[in-house]
């Protein structure tokens, strides 16, 4: 509840009486409803600055297929010393001395052996890939409560239905010309104030040029159509917007602070419109081009230590499987066949540049604050005719060899990628003496982690050992948090796609001190933290935030104590 002006009025209440004064109907052509969805930002925002909402910039990268995420963000020996139990698939290093789940250690806790690979930055020099860890912090043991990819995908950011979702949160906070932006267009929004999520797809020929179709004449074809559209349309657009204040100055001025901080606001909607419609035809190929040439580097490297040092290969059919997407196939490419050749100089991985140029480009425009990103398979060589193909990353039918080395490539890619992403954000100065990242979260999520097949000849899914990483300039200390089984015994978890039993340690989610009780962490309580993080309300408002934040940045609420494994 806020009283301001001997005035009191709800943060919902208010929000929702501003938009029905500013229901312009501007639903005639794509620029008028284009310009509706500007106008209901705007009056978000101005809601939000009299009522003291300023939710953080929301980046989701969807991890598609649920790869296995203890080669990176699921710590299964975080103290070290840990009790764990070997399973023949879990495995961070094959080809060099200690194969097996390799831990090293940077700052309190031990991840997987791959964070003391170094990764290629855009000056051609190179970084330790562990710098990522200074700002990142992990839920593991993250029980998703049922199977199936598209429930558990959407669950990521919207776990109730008939809630808002995460990024719909953002988005009606927001005065950005586009509320929300997706790469992916299945159904994983949804607006408390019936906003609408920007579908572009990354696969286009220019992505930043297809968010602005909206601006474009048919016809048209001398220099830059969308901006010489934008100066045609310019009067219809301060009409517009001199309709919806005068609508909002006649109604609330005299009653309610928030028209007053909107009448500020639209001062500077022109402004982003034109920098925006502008940028975009010569910005593209750049951008997206210093993220493929890491990704390229990555893949040139042949000195990752226990991966591509070193022959693997292996004498057992279904441990050198090599799994196939588009269409999907499992391949045996013979007792010779080396699993490093599927990485090649030409590797790369689907939607990764181009979605983190696009995340890049809206957030440093100050174009959008809510981007779902989704990150598609890795590319190499086929095993038997050399031609370019795709990798399954839902690694069923993936031999624990080829499971290692394209998931090796396809983490290390996204890590350099995220290592560009935040340090641009860094260097972006916001008042206040904050930057642009302290003000970020970019949440790592995926459908499930993998359950590993004891005898190593491919993994199911891991629905009960589920992971949530965010990496934040809001983190200040690296954490590690949730309990995970040792090992499962046969009836503690069977996955529905098979009678393999899954045996040793791989992030089965056990309970922790939460709610008051002895509670399994699930998709309800890993949105609240992350809603917590965004300085937005949780969706679920039954499950509390099992992180905090205070003078020393977000970390884990004292109750989870440390992350233990348990027998």
């Amino acid at each position: 509840m806020s009283r301001r002006s001997g005035y009191a009025m709800d943060r919902r209440s208010f929000v929702k009486a501003l938009l029905g004064t500013s229901a312009l109907g501007l639903t005639r052509t794509p620029l008028m409803s284009l310009l509706d969805a500007l106008t209901r930002g705007l009056v978000n925002d101005a809601a939000a600055q009299s009522l003291g909402i300023n939710p953080r910039r929301y980046v989701v990268v969807e991890l598609v297929g649920g790869p296995p995420r203890w080669l990176f963000d699921l710590a299964l020996k975080p103290s070290g010393n840990d009790s764990f139990v070997a399973n023949d698939y879990v495995t961070t290093k094959i080809s060099s001395g200690n194969s097996g789940y390799q831990t090293t250690q940077v700052g309190d806790f031990h991840y997987s052996s791959l964070w003391a690979s170094s990764l290629p930055t855009t000056g051609g020099g190179t970084v330790a890939m562990s710098s990522l860890l200074a700002n990142m912090g992990t839920l593991r043991g993250v029980n998703m409560q049922a199977d199936g990819h598209e429930p558990n995908r959407i669950k990521q950011v919207m776990p109730v239905a008939s809630a808002p979702s995460l990024t719909g949160m953002v988005a009606d906070h927001s005065t950005h010309l586009f509320s929300s932006v997706t790469t992916r267009n299945q159904g994983a929004f949804r607006s408390g104030t019936g906003l609408a999520q920007t579908f572009q797809s990354p696969s286009s020929e220019n992505p930043l040029q297809g968010l602005f179709t909206a601006f474009n004449d048919a016809g048209r074809t001398s220099g830059n159509p969308a901006f010489q559209t934008f100066f045609s349309r310019r009067d219809l657009l301060k009409e517009a917007m001199s309709m919806m204040t005068n609508s909002l100055a006649d109604h609330y001025e005299a009653r309610s602070p928030g028209s007053v901080a909107l009448r500020n606001n639209v001062s500077q909607a022109e402004r982003k419109l034109l920098a925006g419609v502008a940028g975009v035809a010569a910005e593209w190929a750049p951008l997206v081009g210093k993220y493929r040439a890491l990704i390229t580097a990555v893949a040139k490297d042949k000195a990752v230590p226990g991966i591509m040092d070193g022959a693997i290969k292996d004498s057992v059919a279904g441990r050198r499987r090599v799994a196939l997407a588009n269409p999907a196939t499992i391949v045996d490419p013979g007792v010779d066949f080396d699993a490093r050749a599927l990485v090649s100089d030409n590797s790369s991985v689907s939607n990764l540049a181009e979605s983190f140029a696009i995340a890049e480009y809206l957030l440093m425009n100050d174009l959008s604050s809510s981007i779902h990103l989704s990150v598609g398979e890795p590319s190499g060589p086929h095993p038997k005719t050399g031609v370019m193909t795709r990798f399954n990353m839902d690694m069923h039918g993936q031999g624990r060899g080829s499971a290692l080395v394209i998931s090796a490539f396809y983490y290390r890619s996204l890590a350099a990628c995220l290592h560009e992403f935040t340090n641009v954000l860094k260097n972006k100065a916001l008042a206040g003496g904050q930057n642009l990242f302290d003000e970020t979260v970019i949440h790592l999520c995926s459908e499930f982690s993998r359950s590993p097949r004891s005898a190593g000849e491919g993994s199911d899914h891991g629905w009960g050992a589920n992971v949530t990483s965010l990496i934040s300039g809001a983190i200040n200390t690296p954490f590690v948090a949730g309990n995970i089984y040792t090992t499962p015994n046969n009836e503690t978890f069977r996955d529905d796609y098979s009678n393999a039993t899954y045996g040793g340690t791989w992030g089965l989610g056990a309970p922790v001190k939460v709610d008051n009780g002895d509670n399994i962490l699930h998709a309800g309580y890993a949105a609240s933290a992350v809603a917590a993080a965004l300085r937005v309300e949780s969706p679920n408002s039954n499950f509390v935030s099992v992180l905090t934040e205070g003078v020393g940045g977000l970390k884990p609420a004292s109750d989870l104590g440390k992350p233990r494994n348990v027998s």
